[in-house]
């Protein structure tokens, strides 16, 4: 998810799964669903989760899907 930024003119992305905001690090975006963005931690949960044989993530988002990793960064200037 996306959410605009009060403190400077950009749009900042969420974790869909654990509310991290903004994302820093690595992002991973799924390839099918319009929306669905989740950090690198929760990605990396999911995956080891989806290896043990557990179920996929809440929403129309599902383990089937591909999804692309774009590395963020965060400036600390307000």
């Amino acid at each position: 998810m996306y959410e605009p930024c009060v403190l400077k003119k950009e749009l900042q992305y969420s974790c869909d799964l654990c509310g991290e905001l903004p994302i820093i690090g690595k992002r991973w975006c799924c390839n099918v669903c319009e929306d669905f963005d989740v950090c690198d931690g929760c990605y990396r949960a999911s995956q080891q989760m989806r290896e043990r044989g557990g179920g996929s993530p809440p929403g129309p988002h599902t383990a089937d899907h591909p999804m692309t990793a774009f590395e963020t960064t965060e400036s600390n200037e307000p």
